[in-house]
């Protein structure tokens, strides 16, 4: 697995708020995009080779990665202003967005890891896996948003 890299040059969240979610926001969505392509050459695959239940399976991650992509890439409300956090609330935001980082890599890191050789119930099998990852990240994603509120303001 690799060390985070998500937070390198990244300065936090007591200065501007709404900057640095933006930062983080394009930065985890970078991570699920690259999971999302993987996962394309996956299902362009399974239709080349005629795999129906397979396909099928593959074709409801792509679209679950289109809708957690639209919703990381959704803007914060235009009326309201972040301020600063406190460290506990940067701590946990922190710490959410290494692991829906370490969550998006680990769900590549399965996709590499399957081979044409494997019987079909086994890639079935790992995309349950994918699957229950990327609920996680999407809960994650949501708890994020939860701590951020706390720093919404009426501007």
């Amino acid at each position: 697995m690799n060390q985070s890299t998500l937070h390198n040059g990244f300065t936090g969240y007591t200065q501007n708020v709404q900057e640095a979610d933006r930062i983080m926001r394009e930065r985890m969505l970078q991570c699920i995009k690259k999971l999302h392509e993987k996962n394309l050459h996956c299902l362009n695959e399974a239709k080349s080779h005629g795999k129906e239940k397979l396909f099928s399976e593959i074709e409801t991650m792509h679209k679950r990665l289109e809708k957690f992509e639209q919703e990381i890439n959704k803007q914060p409300i235009a009326h309201f202003k972040l301020e600063g956090l406190d460290q506990s609330d940067e701590d946990k935001l922190k710490m959410i967005e290494e692991k829906i980082e370490r969550l998006a890599q680990e769900c590549g890191d399965i996709i590499d890891n399957l081979s044409c050789s494997q019987v079909d119930m086994h890639i079935i099998e790992q995309y349950t896996r994918i699957a229950s990852h990327l609920r996680l990240a999407e809960r994650l994603y949501h708890e994020r948003m939860m701590i951020l509120k706390k720093a919404m303001v009426f501007g």
